[in-house]
């Protein structure tokens, strides 16, 4: 019950004396180092500075971990539950939830597309999509704070190669998995694994219908991030903006979980998908990031001897074209439909996916003339 758990065991014996004020203490920040962890590398005006911007879209993730010394997901995610009052509202421990954090984020690994980093940029994305003014007095706080979990463990201990890898290797998670979102299964296990050690269940005090909401909110999220669900999020979102706006005044009335539900998995999803959208030159290097990762696969797969990915081959893939079509396919049609439920708020984010693309097709090679543009291009690599 209430102050229970691992908190009831630091109030100690002077809980009868100081009760509340102890209990208040334990649960704000204002004792802890200002980015949640102690570490003289961290370069705080540079912090400071950074985290002022989070209300602009494009986050420069590559500047925040050598800012952070490494810690870029546990500072963001920290910054992002102190200043939403969070800690206070859930009676969390911020020591417990850096801890927490610390955790994930060391469970992720060194690859050149699903890392810390990628962890970092959807947790600050998601965060900027959810303040959109058309779901203002919409979402939960609950609700808030299990999608900005979900969005930090989302790839947490990805391996740096894709579902279809670990089925066509046999590999011990898709047996384990029955080949079913193999590593959106694996992402949520780990998570939720780590909540078993004490002093990192930051979700003590919570309630058991809080707790068991929480879960099914981070499962339905990360489940979502699997690519092979991509069409099935879009197609559940248009059917939601022909239904939900009410008519004249296109006021999103969201009063069913089910329909929340459906929101937050395609905000998770599109911040998943954020990079092409942000600042060409960030957008560059997240495209040469997945490439690599898809080229380091397609290495191994020829070693065993097993089909290729489709952009496995370095010498094979048209890496603008691969850019371009992912774009039109499938990146493009996301936010085009996001950006009407949450309209005029992702007009920019339209507008940097228009320059990602003028981009590509400005560098792109020259195609044999009997050849239409942009055929016979391999599709992206799907981040999953």
């Amino acid at each position: 019950g209430g102050a229970g758990g691992a908190s009831g065991k630091h109030l100690g014996k002077r809980q009868s004396h100081a009760t509340d004020k102890i209990a208040a203490s334990l649960f704000n920040s204002e004792s802890m180092p200002m980015f949640g962890i102690n570490n003289p590398k961290i370069k705080g005006e540079k912090m400071t500075k950074f985290f002022k911007r989070l209300d602009t879209w494009g986050f420069d993730v590559f500047k925040l971990e050598t800012i952070s010394a490494g810690n870029p997901l546990v500072t963001a995610a920290y910054q992002l539950f102190n200043e939403r009052g969070l800690f206070k509202e859930f009676r969390i421990q911020p020591t417990m939830f850096v801890k927490y954090m610390l955790a994930v984020q060391n469970r992720y690994h060194d690859n050149p597309y699903h890392n810390r980093m990628h962890a970092t940029e959807v947790i600050l994305s998601t965060n900027y999509l959810i303040k959109a003014r058309a779901f203002e007095n919409i979402f939960t706080n609950l609700e808030v704070m299990a999608t900005l979990v979900a969005a930090a463990v989302h790839d947490v201990d990805h391996p740096g190669k894709n579902n279809q890898f670990l089925i066509n290797t046999n590999h011990r998670l898709a047996l384990l998995y029955n080949d079913q979102s193999v590593l959106e299964n694996h992402h949520l296990y780990v998570a939720f694994q780590l909540f078993d050690i004490p002093e990192q269940n930051f979700l003590c005090n919570l309630d058991r219908d809080q707790r068991r909401a929480f879960r099914k909110m981070v499962i339905d999220m990360v489940l979502a991030t699997d690519m092979s669900m991509h069409f099935k999020n879009l197609g559940d979102i248009k059917t939601l903006l022909e239904t939900k706006k009410v008519a004249n005044d296109s006021i999103l009335v969201l009063d069913k979980y089910s329909d929340r539900a459906d929101v937050l998995k395609c905000l998770i999803h599109c911040a998943d998908l954020a990079n092409p959208s942000a600042p060409v030159e960030l957008a560059v290097q997240w495209s040469q990031r997945i490439m690599e990762e898809s080229f380091l696969q397609g290495d191994e797969e020829k070693k065993l001897a097993i089909p290729l990915n489709p952009l496995g081959d370095r010498k094979l893939s048209n890496f603008e074209n691969c850019q371009i079509t992912f774009i039109d396919f499938i990146v493009y049609p996301l936010w085009e439909t996001w950006a009407e439920l949450v309209y005029p708020d992702a007009q920019l984010i339209l507008d940097n996916l228009n320059k990602t693309r003028a981009h590509w097709q400005s560098i792109l090679p020259p195609s044999p003339p009997d050849e239409g543009e942009g055929e016979g291009a391999e599709p992206m690599p799907q981040p999953e």
